[in-house]
């Protein structure tokens, strides 16, 4: 997934252009609304195997 800022034009192999999907959105118990980034489930397992060896900071 690509967001509005990338620099390289996206097209298929057809030459149609790749329209993006707008930015989700959320907003919190305060009222601030925030971009909400989407996490694949390969990042989550890395993390953790990396958290697991001690290479990766807590948050």
């Amino acid at each position: 997934m690509w967001q509005s800022n990338c620099f390289y034009l996206h097209k298929y192999k057809d030459g149609t252009l790749a329209v993006p999907e707008p930015p989700r959105k959320a907003m919190d118990a305060d009222g601030s609304v925030g971009i909400v980034r989407t996490i694949k489930l390969a990042d989550f397992i890395e993390s953790k195997m990396l958290e697991r060896q001690g290479t990766w900071p807590k948050w």
